[in-house]
């Protein structure tokens, strides 16, 4: 039952029992009265600044800080355009990112001390527009011409200005964010030391006060001090249930729980978006957007350790589809971005899990597969190639498109037991064993597609598989 309900007579605002509090006392000393007014005024001052600027200030710059982090997410989102309107698309989506950071930067307010931080964070921020705008252009002249290798180059060069740029922007942000929880603590830590203050002069009141004066003490210590600390101790902690911060009587320091517990809740809750965007972020680092699958830059790390582990004979299988650029000329580029998810999804279904199986770029596929004999690793990929002749992919309109794939097949060369120190070893195998498997993929595109085609003996390295009685095998 509260306590406003057993004794209507006491008032239960804060503001209110002081005042009683410190009435009681003036009735003996006008001093002491005094000396607890001014306390209890500093104190309500101090509460209200706690709440209103330095936890609004912290908010703000943890905002900025979520907002920057995902200022990469759409350089990358710019640089992985393939078309026009997926370039325009997404430098509106940076643009507005910057525009949104720019207000909160404004909203944020640092203090004069921290003017030439405030200057370097918007020269950051110009930076990153700049270098955005100069990216769009270089997507832009890399769609209109897939060609040019300078434009690819200057995509992935103004990417990475990007990234370093937003990387050093969240630091700068991170540490006006550090510094505000600094503040935050200090002037928490300042009032309780005031609070104890108070308290230490108030009973140094004569004798004749002491009962008084004790009971004052301690009625301020129990509703007034116990509570910001805890408070204080429950915003220092970080990870606290928001419900864990109402604490006592319906007064003002409740209502800054209140306060504090909801700030703490969009807290939690943008640090969980923010571990969704994360692992969204990890997944689409390795794979390919469209086919789902793994991209080439997880599958040669992946490979290198199966090379580099003991074990059976690998072969590198690489598929390419055929009359690939014909299907996106007759049916438009939509239709083929389904072929090649078509395709991604009978490979995953007719090779093994552990099998290494990419998109290594376009409309080429890669795989690793362990097999003994070149027979055994040909029938495993005849089996594959027959799959996909044999499965059409069904057209908006009814009908059927039939698609066929050529492979390239060839063995990876264990490294000999003298590089066994040797950590590039696995990589140079790698390398060899996918030239041999283009240079096959090429042979079997030149005798009519659909079929598949083994490296020559000798193509790789001949430590690592048979040949099939020195003869191509194909179909």
């Amino acid at each position: 039952m509260p306590r406003g309900a057993r004794f209507p007579f006491i008032p239960t605002g804060l503001t209110a029992r002081s005042a009683l509090v410190s009435s009681m006392v003036a009735l003996l000393v006008v001093g002491a009265m005094g000396l607890t007014l001014w306390a209890l005024t500093r104190q309500s001052q101090a509460l209200e600044q706690l709440r209103q600027v330095q936890v609004e200030h912290l908010m703000a710059s943890t905002r900025l800080m979520q907002q920057a982090d995902l200022l990469d997410n759409e350089s990358a989102m710019l640089a992985a355009a393939r078309t026009q309107a997926e370039r325009r698309a997404a430098w509106v989506a940076l643009t507005d990112r910057i525009t949104w950071v720019n207000k909160l930067l404004d909203d944020l307010k640092l203090p004069p001390a921290d003017a030439a931080l405030a200057g370097e964070l918007a020269n950051r921020i110009g930076q990153i527009q700049e270098t955005g705008r100069a990216l769009s252009a270089a997507v832009g002249q890399r769609i209109d011409d897939p060609d040019d290798g300078e434009a690819a180059q200057a995509v992935a060069r103004l990417q990475k200005d990007n990234e370093n740029a937003t990387a050093v922007l969240s630091t700068q942000l991170g540490l006006v964010a550090a510094n505000s929880r600094r503040l935050l603590a200090e002037q928490s830590s300042q009032l309780a030391q005031d609070v104890d203050a108070h308290r230490r002069t108030t009973m140094a009141v004569g004798l004749l006060l002491l009962l008084a004066v004790i009971a004052a003490a301690l009625w301020f210590n129990r509703v007034v001090v116990r509570r910001v600390l805890t408070l204080k101790r429950m915003v220092d902690e970080g990870a606290v249930a928001p419900q864990a911060l109402a604490v006592g009587a319906p007064d003002e320091i409740s209502s800054l729980a209140q306060t504090v517990g909801s700030y703490v809740a969009r807290i939690q809750a943008h640090e969980r978006e923010m571990n969704r965007a994360n692992e969204e972020l990890a997944f689409l680092a390795d794979h390919d957007v469209l086919t789902q699958l793994p991209n080439r830059r997880f599958f040669e790390r992946r490979a290198m350790r199966r090379v580099a582990q003991p074990g059976g004979p690998l072969w590198v299988l690489m598929g390419d589809i055929d009359h690939f650029k014909q299907i996106n000329d007759q049916h438009g580029h939509a239709i083929g971005d389904q072929a090649l998810v078509h395709v991604a999804g009978l490979l995953r279904a007719n090779l093994r899990e552990g099998e290494a199986l990419a998109r290594f770029g376009g409309e080429e596929f890669v795989a690793v597969i362990p097999a003994q004999t070149a027979e055994a690793v040909y029938s495993v990929v005849e089996r594959v190639r027959a799959a996909i002749a044999a499965t059409p992919m069904a057209l908006p309109d009814g009908g059927q498109l039939g698609m066929s794939i050529s492979f390239g097949l060839a063995p990876i060369a264990a490294p000999p037991a003298a590089q066994a120190g040797d950590a590039a070893a696995p990589r140079r195998a790698l390398d060899i064993a996918l030239r041999a498997a283009d240079d096959a993929l090429y042979v079997a595109k030149r005798c009519g597609r659909n079929r598949v085609q083994l490296a020559p003996p000798g193509a790789a390295s001949a430590a690592a598989a048979p040949a099939v009685q020195g003869e191509v095998l194909e179909i």
